[in-house]
């Protein structure tokens, strides 16, 4: 073997030891977590509340004291206390603190909502955790992990252990509020960074709403003259004449009338009393109606007495039913013939979008949907397409198969004794130059 060749495997031997010597110590480094024992986060809780503690009391004081303060019980942590701290550990022990502080915050009617409908593994958790899981989520401490966009709910996953630094930031937040996560009075997360143009318009923004759901023109930004938009100016009054979703509820501050809400016998009622009477009604029709029209088959169309009936639930022109059911027939009969298939994957609606134009009142809505089947691709009058008493839907560059997102401005009626839909305007906005997308 020449000295060339030595040389070489010399070489190569020198750099493979090398690597496996220092492989294992650089794989360590990269993915080791700092955890924390449940004794551990226990002193730090305990030293946050400022607990006396008689330290040669017993071999672990820091859980004597806390269990003394009724932060837990001697069954929160059981026996292992050097064993690792999990979410739903934590969430015990934050929500004692937190009432050990603060009293309880937390109602009663807010705490049922988020066992019943907000945390999507809640069955997950045994029955005597899940109100402190529930009330971590309300109280900001543990948000969870989101369940797709526009869900409603959050999976909390509080088996999994807790990091050192975690469980410092959250012992952080016992005695500084403004730390913590914030929630609506349905029980959502607030979003707080990474904010859609055109926030300041909304009471808040939803973290599992997308910034689309919100960047983009209310109706009464529409209007202008040569001087620029109207809204703001004496000619049309914030509170009067419009309202943003943040301010619906203050219009006239209360004294606004409308006289064709009245109910039971009264003759006028404010906007106010119409928003809290309707604004549950307004959402859930909302939605209802926007997954009849955007899930349909007309294989199944004609017999299908569900879809049928659900319109005419949703949809407060069938007040006049003579005329609305000749035209909800004539869209079955054309949907049929066209061969009309389409479906949706999701649909976002939220009451914090709800606001007012000229006495009119809106509810934004974002829809994902695809054209499965279509004879007929064209703009025409009575869509055969989607079903809407808006004349023509503004439905442009369609292809088979490809999913589309279309964003409403949806009209209710303030009639609380309907609350339906107006008049569903479907405007495809994605090939909408007013609408805002970032």
């Amino acid at each position: 073997m020449n000295k060339i060749l030595k040389k070489l495997i010399n070489s190569i031997m020198v750099i493979v030891l090398t690597l496996t010597a220092i492989a294992p110590a650089s794989v360590k480094a990269a993915t080791a977590v700092s955890y924390i024992t449940k004794e551990e986060f226990v002193k730090l809780v305990v030293k946050e509340l400022k607990i006396k503690v008689d330290e040669s009391s017993s071999k672990h004081p820091y859980v004597d004291a806390a269990i003394r303060a009724g932060v837990m019980t001697k069954y929160t942590i059981g026996s292992k206390h050097n064993s690792y701290l999990t979410k739903g550990d934590a969430a015990v022990i934050l929500v004692n603190a937190d009432i050990y502080l603060h009293g309880e915050t937390v109602s009663v009617e807010l705490l049922q909502l988020i066992l019943s409908s907000r945390i999507s593994d809640i069955t997950s958790v045994s029955s005597a955790r899940r109100p402190y899981i529930a009330k971590a989520y309300a109280l900001g401490f543990i948000t969870g992990t989101s369940d797709g966009i526009y869900t409603r709910t959050r999976s909390m996953k509080v088996g999994q252990k807790i990091s050192l630094s975690t469980a410092k930031n959250l012992v952080s937040m016992l005695n500084n509020k403004e730390k913590r996560s914030k929630i609506t009075d349905d029980g959502q997360l607030i979003r707080t960074t990474n904010l859609p143009e055109f926030a300041e318009f909304y009471p808040y923004i939803l973290a599992d709403f997308p910034n689309s759901y919100y960047a983009w023109e209310f109706k009464f930004m529409q209007y202008s003259t040569s001087k620029g938009p109207l809204y703001g100016t004496k000619n049309w009054v914030n509170l009067k004449d419009y309202a943003a979703p943040k301010d619906f509820a203050k219009i006239g501050n209360g004294e606004k009338v409308w006289y064709w809400a009245a109910v039971n016998g009264r003759e006028k009622m404010t906007a106010k009393e119409v928003y809290d009477l309707s604004v549950d009604k307004w959402v859930a029709n909302t939605e209802k109606y926007l997954d009849l029209v955007f899930n349909v088959n007309y294989k199944t169309l004609k017999n299908d007495k569900k879809w049928y009936k659900g319109i005419q639930e949703t949809h407060c022109q069938y007040e006049n039913e003579d005329y609305e059911y000749k035209w909800l027939n004539r869209y079955i009969e054309a949907a049929t013939k066209n061969k009309t298939i389409v479906e949706s994957k999701y649909i976002g609606v939220d009451k914090s979008s709800i606001y007012m134009c000229m006495d009119r009142v809106y509810i934004r809505a974002h829809v994902k949907y695809r054209i499965i089947s279509s004879e007929n691709l064209e703009r025409v009058a009575l869509s055969p397409i989607i079903y809407t008493s808006y004349t023509y839907p503004d439905l442009n560059n369609i292809k088979l198969g490809e999913w589309r997102d279309c964003y409403l401005d949806i009209e209710v009626t303030n009639d609380y004794l309907n609350c339906g839909i107006k008049e569903a305007i479907i405007n495809d906005y994605l090939h909408d130059i007013r609408v805002v997308i970032k």
